[in-house]
């Protein structure tokens, strides 16, 4: 007998040719939405990470602790309060927006 491949899950919003930029580290991930993590689902989705806010549409924030997150959030901030930037996103924010349909 056959063993059932992966599900092929349809997905609320497109991620293809997204930039994302990720710090912090996620205390939660959905089993749903498989094994790699935020970075690998996005990636599987077509999106590409980026190192630096000013290349990137999406920051994500994780709740843990990382490299760069503090720093990273103070310049999201300036960013924002200039009119320009990424979209910030928190880890509820960003599995909004990973979520299948």
């Amino acid at each position: 007998m056959k063993r059932p491949g992966p599900l092929k899950l349809k997905y609320q919003d497109d991620l293809n040719g997204r930039r994302f930029a990720f710090f912090g580290k996620f205390e939660h991930w959905p089993a749903i939405l498989g094994d790699k993590g935020p970075r690998g689902h996005v990636q599987s989705r077509g999106a590409r990470l980026v190192k630096t806010l000013q290349s990137a549409d999406y920051v994500v924030f994780g709740e843990g602790r990382g490299a760069g997150k503090k720093a990273a959030l103070a310049q999201a901030e300036k960013l924002k309060a200039r009119g320009r930037g990424p979209q910030p996103l928190d880890e509820k924010q960003f599995l909004q927006l990973a979520r299948p349909r």
